[in-house]
């Protein structure tokens, strides 16, 4: 297995990814019986993504960090910092790198960044059980009334405050 080495994002990274997202999109879009109108969806989201990501990487109060393994990009993590409360805008891993550790060691290193101190949260389609298992093992937690258009839940990560003693 390669190691994971996480670095900050650069303006290329997402074209060097795009031929691969939508297929790494595509489970967090799917409703289950739906899966062809997911596809028309995939891609829209896939040009909705590239946007937030070129708009990320020159925006210096979002974070943008980039997974790769044997010098290839293989995932991005996009955190939008811009007020009090960071907000998870994108966590994805390329096909072929899940269950790798690469996700997770992604994961941390944007909560680092973000600041422990401070609260985090993101949105998540409710068909996507696995994601919602990965956000849950970083403390996210449903937030009351998260639900959205019955597809949409919103989970939020408390601020992690050092124990004093």
């Amino acid at each position: 297995m390669s190691e994971t080495r996480i670095r900050k994002g650069r303006p290329g990274d997402f074209q060097a990814m795009r031929e691969r997202i939508a297929a790494a999109l595509h489970p967090a879009v799917v409703v289950p019986g739906f899966d062809e109108i997911a596809h028309a969806e995939t891609e829209q989201i896939v040009a909705s993504v590239e946007s937030a990501f070129r708009q990320a990487v020159s925006d210096p109060r979002q974070i943008v960090l980039v997974a790769e393994e044997d010098a290839r990009a293989c995932g991005f993590l996009i955190i939008d910092g811009c007020d009090g409360l960071a907000e998870l805008r994108w966590i994805v891993m390329l096909p072929g790198h899940l269950g790798t550790g690469s996700a997770h060691r992604l994961m941390e290193a944007g909560l680092a960044e973000a600041g422990r101190g401070r609260p985090v949260s993101l949105v998540v389609t409710i068909y996507n059980e696995r994601a919602i298992r990965f956000f849950r093992q970083f403390g996210f937690e449903t937030v009351a009334g998260g639900a959205s258009a019955g597809r949409v839940l919103r989970m939020r990560r408390p601020p992690v405050l050092r124990a004093v003693g």
